[in-house]
């Protein structure tokens, strides 16, 4: 009795103190006796009790429902986009879907307001509340409880822990290990001669229950309880076998697992869950969000040809009912995946998508998309006006809708725009109101953009230590981005401000790995890191540091990479390579022609970057210095550091303009070391890739397995091709998979293009491709022209072939071949089964 006593004894000193919250470690003896002892005005939950199980954020919405809580509190306290699903899920227990669709950028500000709703739903309510079984929280309810205490909790909670489950966790339990130093923590075992409890058998999921686990999942997913909402994944995938849903209710609940997977950030089982809804092929509204979503976490992972396709799918889709939120989603996503992938106008699409998702009240998505900006037309002034206004309005929006993160990336864009115009000292103001905006929200990607975006502006002024520390003072908490595209930029950033302070071996380094890790990732280039920039960088780097041969062999590595941009901050530099290696081979004349091209192009198309234009004139200095131009060098060091002065670049003209040019030529500026490991980095990438690489040959394995079992699923030859035809081409993202038979010498395809109308396929056509399979005497042929892939396999008399077109911005990878060729046999050896069993 003496652990009874003390229970009591700490209960009644808490309830007379001023203390909100107590926190409370017991064995099972003594939590039955608490339920017994707390006062009647507390509101008791005990989590172990299974209907909290289905409660999204659980406990809470039962708690508010308990306070009686307003539908005029709830509109006041819930974040706008979120309004209508809280206030749906108080309702009717189901949350009403969304109209528009969250940016994936977003996730964790819509998870922050969220946990501030439910937070300060309680955090006014004098009611006392006692959580048993409290080591049931998942990590969102945790956060709330937190909430609770930051925000000072009127009322009174005690969460009450079972230390024995505690104890028996697989993963340590990180906020319990946190509240155990607490001085409001007690733990208390009742001694092993007390009485024992007996309790009944717990209640678990019904895995043939669907109601109940789809709409479980669902509420989970859109109040974005996400620890729940893996923790009933993995019993659904734990009982996979025991499931006999229809296909309506299969689709359902992949997709809630997708998006579960999306809000977790786990964008490889997203596409699989995602590919898995779009393979039932219903034409339904979740077939349509799935599309939607597929093509954002392409976009995201920057893969950006695979994501226009799955847009172009939809906009075929949606094409007749221009009314429906998936056509205007489907134009926005197009417009969002083309602009990356093309230099010709995007202008009018750009506007046209804006106007057609403000018409349609997409507030939020009509924020984001104004903010995906056509880059390659930010160099005329003209347009930059005109976008200005259409920043302004996106500032608007989100000042009208609450969200402070669309808020902070309007700051973002309008001071690259004012910086873009010259007016700098206004663009300052709106970067740092954006850094403090996005400080407050602790978003760590959305803070290394606006770092990122702050280091540049420092550049332009050369000011290179400031533009350096802003980023390094923010590396260490690179390792938590998975924002592959932003740690690239962020390396490559790094590595141009150390090429500019004539740090090259550091910056040599840093642009290496950046490329390193574009690789590794899988990560293509795009607007912000262009391969042929960094080549041009090294380039320079291999020519000041006397490595002609290595510069030239950069150079005309560029000139015969047509398919690949050169950025125009990165041009001018190129034109100084040529001038260099100009001189390098006597010629004078021809390296001043390319410094004046360089000096024009600054002129006409990046006139902002002065820090450029002195550093071209400082470095061209030092290189006819260097062969002995020696009049020629004065002239143009006068000219660099002239100019240094007329716009008060102060790293020059506090630092270099002192110097000689063979003791600037020798200067080491100094800077702290990088706060983390580049190497670590890279170690941290080829694990990523590994995970990626095995969980991609399991996936593959799981395809082929079902590839398999097609053919005790199909009743005839023919569905049994068009359903594995189907398959192959949504695993590969391909255009098109026609598979084809040879009969009586003639010919003829099993399954058609579905796709494209204007492609005919044959026997002409297969026969052609057949003799020039022959003949080129390999495993496969391919027609780079046409985008094609041919294979055919003649077997006990049967002939059967296959013929793949690739997208149109797709590339013939190892992987795409090798799938192919496997499934192909596998395809070919039952087309033989179904023929043989005619016989």
């Amino acid at each position: 009795m003496e652990s009874r006593n003390l229970l009591s004894s700490i209960l009644s000193e808490f309830l007379s103190s001023q203390e909100p919250f107590l926190y409370l470690s017991l064995n099972q003896i003594l939590i039955s006796y608490i339920e017994n002892i707390i006062p009647e005005d507390f509101i008791t939950v005990n989590l172990d009790d299974f209907d909290f199980k289905k409660i999204p954020l659980s406990p809470f919405p039962y708690l508010i429902e308990k306070l009686n809580t307003s539908e005029e509190l709830i509109k006041k306290h819930s974040y706008s986009l979120q309004q209508e699903t809280i206030l749906s899920y108080f309702d009717n227990k189901f949350c009403k879907e969304r109209d528009d669709i969250i940016v994936l950028e977003e996730i964790e500000y819509e998870n922050q307001r969220i946990i501030e709703t439910f937070s300060n739903l309680i955090c006014n309510s004098t009611k006392n509340i006692v959580i048993l079984n409290a080591q049931l929280l998942s990590e969102e309810s945790i956060q709330i409880v937190k909430k609770l205490d930051e925000d000072k909790f009127n009322g009174k909670l005690i969460l009450c822990y079972n230390i024995s489950q505690v104890q028996n966790k697989e993963v340590e339990d990180l906020f319990y290990s946190e509240i155990s130093i607490f001085h409001n923590f007690y733990e208390i075992i009742a001694a092993e001669t007390e009485e024992t409890i007996t309790l009944p058998a717990a209640k678990s999921w019904d895995i043939t229950n669907y109601d109940e686990i789809y709409t479980s999942l669902h509420n989970m997913r859109c109040l974005f309880s996400l620890g729940q909402g893996n923790d009933l994944i993995s019993f659904i995938q734990s009982h996979q076998h025991d499931i006999n849903f229809t296909k309506q209710e299969l689709a359902n609940l992949h997709f809630e697992i997708a998006m579960i997977n999306i809000l977790s950030r786990d964008y490889d089982s997203a596409t699989k869950n995602l590919l898995l809804v779009i393979d039932i092929h219903l034409l339904d509204d979740t077939y349509k969000y799935a599309i939607c979503f597929l093509s954002l976490i392409l976009n995201q992972q920057s893969q950006f040809s695979t994501a226009l396709k799955y847009a172009n799918n939809l906009l075929q889709l949606t094409a007749e009912n221009t009314s429906s939120k998936f056509f205007v989603l489907a134009n926005m996503l197009e417009y969002m995946n083309s602009e990356k992938l093309t230099d010709t106008m995007q202008t009018g699409k750009y506007f046209a998508v804006i106007d057609l998702l403000r018409k349609n009240n997409f507030n939020n998505n009509a924020i984001y998309t104004i903010l995906c900006t056509p880059w390659f037309y930010l160099q005329s002034n003209d347009f930059l006006r005109k976008l200005l206004d259409y920043i302004e309005e996106s500032k608007s929006l989100a000042e009208k809708i609450g969200n402070q993160f669309g808020l902070s990336t309007a700051c973002h864009w309008k001071g690259i725009i004012l910086s873009k115009l010259g007016n700098k000292k206004e663009a300052f103001n709106w970067y740092r109101r954006c850094n403090a905006i996005r400080n407050k929200i602790g978003n760590s990607v959305a803070m290394i953009k606006i770092r990122n975006g702050l280091s540049y502006e420092y550049l332009l002024d050369a000011d290179y230590l400031n533009a350096y520390d802003i980023i390094n003072s923010f590396l260490t908490r690179i390792h938590d981005i998975r924002n592959y595209s932003e740690i690239v930029i962020t390396l490559t950033n790094l590595a141009k401000i150390l090429f500019f302070v004539r740090k090259f071996d550091n910056s040599y380094l840093l642009f290496n790995k950046a490329l390193k890790l574009m690789n590794i990732y899988g990560v293509d280039e795009f607007v912000f890191v262009s391969k042929n920039d960094i080549t041009i960088f090294k380039s320079l780097i291999d020519c000041i540091n006397g490595l002609y041969t290595q510069a030239k062999l950069g150079l005309y590595a560029i000139n015969n990479k047509k398919d690949e941009f050169i950025t125009y901050n990165t041009k001018p530099l190129q034109f100084l390579l040529q001038a260099m290696l100009a001189i390098t081979e006597n010629n004078i004349e021809n390296a001043f022609n390319f410094y004046h091209q360089a000096m024009n192009f600054i002129d006409t198309y990046c006139s902002e970057q002065s820090h450029l234009y002195v550093f071209i004139n400082l470095e061209f200095a030092i290189f006819l210095h260097k062969f002995q131009f020696e009049q020629e060098s004065k002239k143009y060091w006068k000219k660099g550091i002239d100019f240094a002065y007329a716009h008060q670049l102060n790293y020059y003209t506090n630092i270099v303009s002192s110097l000689e040019i063979e003791e600037f030529a020798n200067y080491t500026a100094h800077f702290a070391p990088l706060t983390v490991s580049v190497d670590y980095l890279e170690e941290l990438a080829i694990k990523v890739k590994l995970k990626n690489q095995i969980a991609k040959h399991q996936q593959d394995l799981n395809f082929i397995d079902a590839l398999s079992e097609l053919q005790y699923r199909c009743k005839s030859k023919n569905e049994y091709a068009m359903v594995a035809s189907c398959e192959l081409c949504n695993k590969l993202n391909l255009d098109a998979v026609i598979l084809c038979q040879m009969k009586d010498g003639v010919y003829s395809p099993i399954t058609f293009d579905m796709k494209n109308d204007i492609r005919i396929i044959d026997s002409t056509v297969i026969s052609n491709l057949s003799s020039a399979y022959k003949q080129n005497n390999k495993k496969f042929l391919y027609d780079e022209d046409e985008h094609l892939f041919y294979k055919e396999i003649t077997y006990k008399g049967f002939t059967n072939s296959i013929i793949i077109y690739l997208e149109k911005n797709q590339t013939l990878t190892q992987d795409i071949i090798d799938i192919a060729i496997l499934s192909f046999n596998l395809i070919n050896s039952q087309l033989i089964s179904f023929d043989l069993e005619k016989k």
